[in-house]
């Protein structure tokens, strides 16, 4: 059985600039955001060829596939809208979502240097999460 991966087709770009408020009683709700943000820029992300998606549809974990459906829903206006349940039929990406800036004060400056750190060098932030 082949497996079929999504395509990009980027025509639009959301960017995101994230301040990180801080505080002992916000450093695991920041932490949440920073995972699920890092989710959302990896799901809409390309390879380094920028040929296809960086996680392909198979190795895509919980919210990240709610991602890659917003990021295949999102530029297609003016199209027949397509059905994405289809597993056979590889549905494009159209939007990529991107942080740009990163800004935080205590714990969330700490959570900020680690998504900073995570999405400049594709890695994860799991350790701070147990942390």
């Amino acid at each position: 059985m082949e497996t079929k991966t999504s395509k990009m087709e980027v025509r639009k770009e959301v960017r995101f600039a994230v301040v990180m408020y801080g505080g002992v009683s916000l450093a695991i709700y920041i932490n949440g955001v920073a995972q699920e943000l890092l989710k959302m820029v990896r799901a809409t992300a390309a390879d380094a060829q920028d040929e296809g998606p960086l996680i392909s549809d198979e190795e895509l974990r919980s919210t990240e596939r709610v991602y890659r459906q917003l990021g295949q829903i999102l530029g297609r206006e003016g199209e027949e809208a397509r059905e994405l349940v289809d597993p056979d039929i590889p549905t494009p990406i159209h939007t990529r979502f991107t942080v740009d800036i990163l800004a935080g004060t205590s714990a969330g400056g700490i959570n900020a240097v680690y998504l900073a750190k995570a999405l400049a060098n594709g890695q994860t932030i799991d350790q701070l999460k147990q942390l």
